[in-house]
């Protein structure tokens, strides 16, 4: 597989911080969350559906997750 088989979509940004969803043809869907321009999570999930559901989850629990 090559890279331009990769799709991201980037669900929501602000000026630190980027949470997308990231898939290819027989890869799973994974939630990645940046913060700094650092990863700081990737999650696997079902589908585009529930990644986006996920992101916006994550918009508002990403600052305990960096606490714990």
């Amino acid at each position: 597989m090559g890279l331009h088989d990769l799709q991201v979509q980037t669900i929501w940004r602000t000026a630190a911080e980027q949470c997308e969803i990231v898939w290819a043809q027989f890869i799973s869907y994974r939630v990645r969350l940046w913060v700094n321009n650092r990863l700081l999570l990737e999650e696997v999930v079902a589908d585009f559906e529930a990644g986006v559901q996920r992101a916006w989850e994550l918009r508002t629990e990403w600052p305990t997750l960096v606490g714990e």
